[in-house]
């Protein structure tokens, strides 16, 4: 597997291209291989049937694990995001946001 493969260097591409702010990256994740891009995200997300490993990072950064699985988790998990991107624009002053 090539070094730039993978979730983690994908999402760090796209924050480099879009010069998004450091503080502010989110990611959602319920297998394995979200371990390394929940882990590099300043906010992490997960629903309820997420393997524990994912659980237990997401819990130990005091992100959301929604308590529905599925589909359900997935539309908790998005709700959720929306509001903390809501709170995190409307606390910051940064023009760049």
């Amino acid at each position: 597997i090539p070094s730039w493969s993978g979730k983690l260097s994908a999402a760090r591409r796209i924050v480099d291209a879009l010069e998004w702010p450091s503080f502010a990256t989110f990611a959602a994740g319920d297998g394995h291989n979200d371990l390394e891009v929940l882990e590099w995200a300043d906010w992490s997300y997960c629903a309820t049937n997420a393997v524990p490993e994912v659980q237990s990072i997401v819990r130990f950064k005091g992100g959301f694990v929604s308590p529905q699985e599925g589909h359900l988790g997935a539309s908790d998990v998005l709700e959720k995001l929306n509001g903390d991107v809501a709170q995190l624009l409307l606390g910051h002053n940064d023009a760049s946001l």
